[in-house]
């Protein structure tokens, strides 16, 4: 299997995929079969990562760019990149799945700052 290294907040080099089986833990998404693939930002632009969910199959593919093209959009969200953060973001996508946004508008834009709130305080509470 392919393993991808990223650096995280504290400069360590960890395995995202590890990451993944973690988190999956935390959010009880252990049933669900996760697929992790790192891709090019202009597969997904202009976001960091992106989250296919099939709800019945309990399947999700996640996309999440490569570190090195995180530099290019940063100023656009107001934070600097962090694969962990994006990690969790996309699977808060999954937990809070039945919570259907259209793809812009008032309510995408206000579900995307709640999952970057819970991403923002899971991933602060996980490195004390």
């Amino acid at each position: 299997s392919l393993r991808v290294l990223v650096v995280v907040e504290n400069s360590l080099m960890v395995d995202l995929q590890e990451r993944l089986a973690y988190w999956q833990r935390v959010l009880r998404l252990q049933d669900w079969d996760v697929e992790l693939i790192r891709v090019n930002a202009r597969d997904i632009e202009p976001a960091w990562g992106r989250t296919r969910i099939a709800e019945s199959w309990h399947e999700a593919v996640v996309r999440i760019i490569h570190d090195t093209e995180a530099v290019r959009n940063t100023q656009d969200f107001g934070m600097a990149f962090d694969s962990d953060h994006t990690l969790v973001h996309e699977l808060l996508h999954i937990v809070l799945d039945y919570w259907q946004a259209p793809e812009s508008g008032m309510e995408f834009d206000a579900k995307e700052a709640v999952l970057n709130r819970l991403a923002s305080a899971l991933c602060a509470l996980d490195r004390k």
